[in-house]
């Protein structure tokens, strides 16, 4: 078509895109400037919407959307049509494995209305239908229980669910949007035969405005959603169908080498990439004009086409942060690290090959640029020792893919001794710490007599450094009737580290303030978990450093709003090293067995992991402190089999139910755990790339999770494998 819509800047008479939510604004052009255009009209549109969010005066981000209106004509012919452009579109770009999911919004709310379920009641069942809790719509449902039951059980191919629909003892006005739907997919299916279509006839969810059929686009192989539309009014009475496609989206999972005539290659786009994909036959379609005003460039361009995201844990560590920091950091720019120490690690199984990683970024292993911040505390021996082990397995590590900040501060051989003497004379109060010299090192830095980075090239300001440090810790071991340090020896050992350690440092936080005007895309990688954080977690069996997600701004030298998204990751069950509070945890044959089929040693110490159920008080408080975003839930796959699940929902201290694990350690040695109990499921979980291939049961146990923890579970891991992840929102689309 040729009516495109645009959004205009006055001042700068740039374009500006439209926003996200463009069917009003749709409407508002048809009812007035289009009013006495022919009927059906068809519109499309594409651009950049500036995204802002409730409270903000300025957007936070750019969006690129491209879309078409089909308006006055209401038939299934017409939401055919629609359908049919978008796999057109697609398969113009060389998209043609994709998937349509088709729903009607208003199909269970007639159902309710017309059988008289209201209040209270219908808002029950309704939270139980969002959940796909089979068992709770049973109950719940009335005298609808049975044909809700079955309509929710046939989610899946389209003439499953259709043949559900049809059999189904459905009201007059739930039947006559079931006809419409049957009449959509008979419109489409005489055009595209092959075309994957799939059903889910309870699923009402939609925008306020969607009156029929509602239609979502994906790209299976690559677990996107390239687009969504549906039927809704225009104006007053006009009916309407549209579709919004996502061109970043697009732009992932189109099939390299395929000739893309008319691609839209939005602004903000890396300039490298775009020619690139220039170079391939991509053209520039709608891109926007440079703009020479700084304070309009700033006001537009307050943020890039893709967000940062920053991924934290949100139990007590060991929740595979490896494997979804791999995973993300196939499509990030860079890695940083930004607190912690060698005293975690991450595990990443690539093909054949398993890296154990500790102080390495882990986006080295797709051969991204690896940052170490000046957070964490690196020992220069275990630095070396690792970079040796993963160049021996094929990594290419050198000071063009890692750098080290010159600021960060270097653990030496006396904090290990002094970490080991003070656990050791703890005896049965142990903390669990590793022995290796993380606290002692942090302990340096806020009294002010660390060794840096940048001191290893000033042999004068070592030896000042190492008087004070030896003054200190040399009294402390001989208390603790342990040996005590020479200072030459140390002094030797540090020159000679220098000129190995030297060439990867420099001040990261001007590289990564580069990266940022840039735009590239910045991946920010925490160790431990928010439970181990020294201010929120369970003190003092905690690590020595903040690893809350707001700590990436210090631990790497960059501004706050630059962090971006926040993921958390959390286990689909607990677990825990070391000593410390564990209100869920199992001294039983189950949680021997959540060890065993887990796997649970940790990466660097080796320990067998404490286990139990998750603990969805303990991941609430993590997001709520944390500033989690979005979960991701690994190892789903282990609890396949059991015949029963507990979720903790709260604890128990001296007959008072708390929704938060208190400050104090003697209320957490008390807290008991108070459990909601699911019914597992027989089917296998592992392995699975798509919603379709869950039990019913995992999936209501994963939307309880979500309601228990008021936090969306935006990634779902199945297995170790990198592509057994199931995405449901994309992190770096913030």
């Amino acid at each position: 078509s040729d009516q495109t819509f645009r959004l205009m800047d006055p001042d700068t008479r740039r374009m500006m895109g439209v926003r996200a939510d463009i069917t009003p604004q749709i409407a508002r052009i048809a009812t007035t400037r289009l009013a006495h255009a022919p009927r059906p009209l068809r519109l499309s549109y594409e651009g950049l919407c500036l995204r802002i969010q409730g409270g903000q005066t300025a957007p936070d981000r750019q969006i690129a959307q491209a879309g078409i209106e089909l308006i006055g004509h209401d038939s299934p012919a017409a939401d055919a049509e629609i359908v049919l452009v978008g796999v057109a579109a697609l398969a113009a770009v060389g998209l043609t494995r994709i998937s349509i999911d088709l729903t009607l919004p208003l199909l269970v709310p007639t159902l309710l209305e017309e059988t008289g379920i209201t209040g209270e009641a219908r808002a029950r069942l309704a939270r139980a239908l969002d959940r796909k809790d089979a068992a709770a719509v049973a109950e719940r449902g009335g005298s609808l229980a049975g044909t809700l039951t079955d309509l929710l059980l046939a989610a899946g191919p389209a003439e499953g669910a259709l043949a559900a629909l049809d059999a189904a003892a459905l009201t007059p006005g739930a039947r006559a949007h079931a006809e419409r739907l049957a009449a959509t997919v008979a419109a489409i299916r005489a055009r595209a035969p092959g075309l994957k279509l799939t059903i889910d006839p309870v699923e009402f969810r939609g925008l306020r405005y969607h009156t029929g059929v509602c239609m979502t686009f994906y790209a299976p192989d690559r677990r996107l959603e390239l687009g969504r539309g549906g039927r809704y009014i225009c104006g007053e009475a006009e009916p309407a169908t549209g579709l919004t496609l996502y061109p970043e989206a697009i732009l992932l999972a189109a099939p390299k080498g395929h000739a893309k005539p008319r691609v839209f290659i939005p602004e903000g786009t890396d300039p490298a990439a775009a020619a690139q994909l220039r170079g391939e036959g991509w053209a520039t379609v709608g891109a926007l004009e440079a703009v020479s005003d700084p304070q309009a460039a700033a006001r537009v361009n307050r943020s890039r086409f893709m967000t940062n995201v920053a991924v934290i844990g949100a139990q007590w560590g060991d929740e595979g942060k490896g494997k979804i920091v791999d995973w993300l950091a196939s499509r990030a720019d860079i890695v940083v690290r930004f607190q912690g120490g060698h005293n975690a690690g991450h595990t990443l199984v690539v093909g054949n090959q398993t890296y154990k990683l500790s102080l390495l970024p882990s986006g080295l292993v797709r051969g991204k640029l690896g940052i170490i911040g000046n957070g964490l505390v690196v020992d220069p021996e275990a630095l070396l020792a690792e970079i040796a082990r993963v160049r021996a397995q094929g990594l290419n590590v050198s000071p063009e893919t890692l750098r080290l900040a010159d600021n960060a501060i270097l653990i030496l051989p006396l904090h290990a001794a002094i970490d080991r003497a003070r656990e050791a004379a703890r005896g049965e109060r142990k903390i669990g710490t590793t022995g290796r010299g993380i606290g002692p090192a942090y302990e340096d830095k806020v009294a002010r007599r660390a060794i840096r980075v940048a001191d290893l090239a000033e042999p004068e300001t070592l030896s000042d450094k190492l008087d004070e440090l030896l003054l200190h810790h040399n009294t402390l071991l001989a208390g603790l009737g342990a040996p005590i340090f020479e200072k030459q020896a140390l002094l030797d050992l540090l020159l000679g580290l220098a000129p190995q350690i030297l060439p990867y440092a420099e001040p990261v936080w001007e590289r990564l303030d580069e990266a940022r005007r840039a735009g590239k895309r910045i991946l920010f990688e925490g160790a431990q978990a928010v439970m181990l954080d020294v201010d929120h977690g369970t003190y003092p069996y905690v690590t020595s450093s903040n690893t809350v997600a707001a700590t990436a701004a210090s631990g790497a030298g960059i501004g706050p709003s630059s962090i971006g998204f926040v993921l958390g990751i959390a286990k689909a069950y607990c677990t825990r090293v070391g000593s410390g509070p564990f209100p869920s945890e199992l001294m039983d044959e189950t949680g021997k067995l959540l060890g065993e089929r887990g796997f649970e040693f940790g990466t660097v110490t080796g320990r067998p992991r404490r286990c139990g159920w998750f603990d969805a008080t303990l991941v609430r408080q993590a997001a709520m402190v944390g500033g989690i975003q979005g979960l991701a839930l690994t190892k789903l796959d282990v609890l396949d089999g059991l015949p029963e699940l507990k979720v903790c929902v709260g604890y128990d201290i001296d007959g008072e139910m708390f929704r938060r694990l208190p400050a104090a350690p003697g209320a957490q040695a008390k807290a008991r755990p108070i459990y909601e109990t699911f019914e597992g499921w027989s089917g296998s979980t592992r392995g699975a790339r798509s919603w379709a291939e869950l039990p019913a049961q995992a999936i209501k146990y994963v939307r309880r999770i979500e309601e228990l923890v008021e936090t969306p579970v935006t990634l779902l891991s199945t297995s170790p494998e990198r592509d057994d992840t199931i995405m449901v929102r994309d992190p770096f689309d913030g």
